[in-house]
């Protein structure tokens, strides 16, 4: 028996709805680690792109492994825990009722005696809510031939004022 028990690992389908997939989770006696890896994908989506609200999507995993993907923002076609798990891939999301930031991450056992780790998010945002690029430069404006050049304005700062320690009297 205790052969046995030496070789039960943490496998993130043995996860149930009611705790998360998330770092710290214990999953299988063993608490869930980070790993800085996207290991989600959209199909024809990057990672911080959009998608339009009833657009048919599909996450799926990147590399192998047990794991089990999760989403917020949007209902799987088929999974457990609401429709938001799922250990199938890849899957197709339901955003007819998005409106917001839908993520899709997941949970992966890397050996059978190892923790889960935990990989980072994708996220889309609705269309038209990406986030702006700042607005380009300026471009410099070139005189016509012929026209006197502008001086440029120089704006200097006045030097800094240092205080001195006030002097003690004599005594």
């Amino acid at each position: 028996v205790l052969v046995i028990i030496a070789h039960v690992g943490a496998y993130p389908t043995y996860l149930t709805c009611d705790r998360q997939l998330a770092v710290g989770s214990e999953i299988m006696f063993k608490p869930a680690v980070a790993n800085e890896e996207v290991a989600t994908a959209f199909a024809g989506k990057s990672c911080g792109g959009s998608y339009t609200p009833g657009e048919e999507i599909e996450v799926s995993v990147v590399g192998g492994g047990t794991f089990l993907i999760e989403v917020s923002g949007a209902r799987l076609e088929s999974g457990t825990c609401d429709s938001t798990r799922s250990i199938a891939s890849p899957v197709k999301l339901i955003t007819s009722s998005s409106t917001g930031e839908i993520s899709a991450w997941l949970g992966r056992a890397e050996s059978g005696a190892g923790p889960v780790n935990v990989h980072q998010k994708c996220t889309l945002v609705p269309a038209g809510t990406a986030t702006a690029s700042p607005p380009p430069a300026a471009a410099p404006t070139i005189a016509p031939a012929g026209a006197p050049a502008a001086s440029p304005v120089v704006v200097k700062s006045p030097p800094p004022v240092i205080a001195s320690p006030p002097r003690a009297s004599p005594p």
